[in-house]
């Protein structure tokens, strides 16, 4: 039998199907030069395969102490996380194939409480760069890089551990004061990160990347040690390493400050963290009715030469207690400049094989913050906060994958963007709709651009309440016959594109004439616009879909010269 190669499953860049197989059994074979060859024999049509994947580069680890070979050391690998994958767009609603950063590690090759394999070779590493995270009992850990391992290749790695005479761990302490550069501040986080980069929690996966002046754009590392200042603000890391160390102090979610040490180089003195120039932004929060100020999402970016872009914003919400029931604010401190106050809107797109939740940020109001003072913002968002739609979307009845909701705003003195959101495969979304209370129109977007509908009847909803709307889009097929706008003359084996549009939304297709020049079309109701390619706008025929039916309709399009 010939091999047959597998359609990729659309969404993904891992998953395959193969259609149209006769009953029987099967032999599965993967044979990628990166990975160890897979064969699974025995597999049946309708049966689901879980194919887990070996890389097909090797280590061989030469590891020792005092010239003596280690028996037993845990191995870890951290990799380089670019790869190729396909996902949804949600603000064109299509598939899309894009380079994206997946987890780096590190991943465990070899338990600390197990013994080295007998050859020193570690299997299973995927080509390409990487580094080694080593941990031998008893002796300071070591961080190796290793150069583009080749598909199939073995290399040699020899590493020789400094005993504990050699290199100590030392306690890397300081304290922390205010600006005022003497008063000691209690009860602050501050973090030690091995290395030049100060680390944030959660950044252990080598996803976050942030800006960091005087160094450009970064990768974020992992934090190693955590403490909080005690009452006279010092703070003590035992067990840190030779090298070099940063340590951060977070006087607030919007506020950090950094220093870079090496310990081993001399003597090595208390570190004294005094804080930036900062203030406080104070004021009064109006929420719209039914919605408590408390639970208003917001968000402070500061804008400020001197502060790292991953701190405040998407990463640093407002806490809860930071607001009190009134309204009332104080928040800081803030770095001295410029700060952007945003709204958090969220939109839930979940049905029976996925969940996700998508956020996007609105600025509502900016301040300068003066150090050493309180600077008043009073913020109404009476206006700024919006309900949620809770979309359930047919198309003829059926559910359809690939569909878009455009929300859009009434005409005003202001203007507010639509809020513009892919639904589920089951075509369900709940997404959060611009402020106010409406009237707002509906839009529906479909697959790939093909159509776009606006439901008939446009929608009120107050900030604090979440409506449900079903929406089932009629499609209606008619035949319409492409001629020749100055001969009459029929258009045979001709591209043609047709546009609808919904406010600020519009669609686009294209399709070939048969040999009577006719074309049918598949659109729901609304003003459609036909054009031959490359003939203007200006040689456009537009029409009210649909037509009547049971008979062809002339659309006269004007062809290019």
């Amino acid at each position: 039998m010939e091999p047959r190669s597998p359609v990729v499953a659309e969404g993904t860049g891992s998953e395959f199907a193969w259609e149209g197989l006769a009953d029987g059994e099967y032999t599965l074979e993967i044979d990628d030069p990166r990975f160890e060859r897979f064969v699974r024999p025995g597999v049946k049509p309708g049966e689901r395969v879980n194919a887990t994947l070996r890389g097909s580069a090797a280590l061989e680890l030469a590891l020792t102490a005092n010239g003596k070979k280690l028996e037993r050391c845990k191995v870890s690998v951290e990799i380089d996380g670019r790869t190729t994958i396909y996902g949804k767009d949600f603000q064109s609603g299509t598939w899309v194939k894009r380079n994206v950063e997946l987890q780096r590690g590190p991943y465990p090759l070899v338990d600390g409480a197990a013994a080295l394999p007998a050859d020193g070779i570690v299997r299973g590493l995927v080509p390409g760069a990487c580094v080694l995270h080593l941990e031998a009992p008893g002796l300071p850990p070591r961080r190796v890089e290793v150069a583009e391992l080749r598909a199939g290749e073995t290399r040699r790695i020899a590493v020789e551990f400094a005993s504990d005479a050699a290199s100590k761990e030392r306690a890397l302490a300081g304290v922390v004061r205010r600006a005022d550069w003497k008063t000691p501040r209690a009860d602050v986080v501050v973090t030690a990160t091995r290395g030049g980069i100060a680390g944030k929690k959660g950044a252990e996966r080598g996803l976050r990347m942030a800006a960091v002046p005087g160094k450009g754009k970064v990768r974020v590392p992992g934090i190693d040690f955590e403490t909080r200042t005690d009452a006279a603000g010092r703070f003590r890391f035992d067990q840190a390493a030779d090298g070099e160390w940063t340590v951060e102090v977070a006087w607030s979610p919007w506020l950090a400050s950094e220093r870079t040490v090496t310990l081993g180089a001399g003597a090595n003195a208390p570190l004294e963290l005094d804080e930036p120039p900062s203030g406080f932004l104070v004021g009064k929060l109006s929420a719209p009715a039914g919605v408590e100020p408390r639970d208003v999402d917001l968000q402070l970016v500061p804008r400020v030469a001197t502060q790292r872009t991953d701190v405040g914003g998407l990463f640093d919400g407002v806490p809860e207690s930071a607001v009190r029931p009134d309204g009332a604010f104080r928040f800081g401190p803030l770095p001295a400049g410029e700060v952007e106050v945003s709204v958090m809107e969220a939109h839930s797109i979940v049905d029976a094989r996925s969940s996700m939740q998508l956020r996007s940020m609105q600025v509502v109001a900016r301040a300068v913050i003066e150090a050493g003072k309180e600077t008043r913002l009073d913020l109404d968002l009476r206006g700024a906060i919006g309900g949620k739609l809770a979309l359930a979307v047919r198309v003829d009845g059926q559910v359809v994958e690939g569909l878009i909701a455009h929300v859009a705003p009434p005409a005003g003195p202001v203007a507010r963007l639509a809020t513009n959101c892919g639904l589920s495969d089951s075509g369900e979304a709940t997404v959060q709709v611009p402020g106010g209370d409406g009237p707002f129109v509906v839009a529906i977007e479909g697959p790939s651009k093909a159509w776009v509908w606006t439901a008939p009847e446009p929608v009120a909803i107050t900030p604090s309440e979440t409506r449900a709307l079903a929406l089932d889009v009629p499609i209606l097929r008619r035949r319409v016959r492409v001629v020749d706008a100055t001969s009459g003359a029929p258009l045979a084996s001709t591209r043609v594109t047709w546009r609808m549009q919904a406010g600020e939304t519009s669609s686009f297709a294209l399709g070939t004439t048969n040999a009577q020049g006719e074309l049918e079309l598949a659109l729901p109701p609304g003003r459609v616009e036909l054009n031959a390619p490359g003939a203007g706008r200006d040689g456009a025929h537009a029409l009210d879909w649909p037509v009547a039916e049971g008979t062809v309709t002339d659309v006269r399009l004007a062809t290019k010269r």
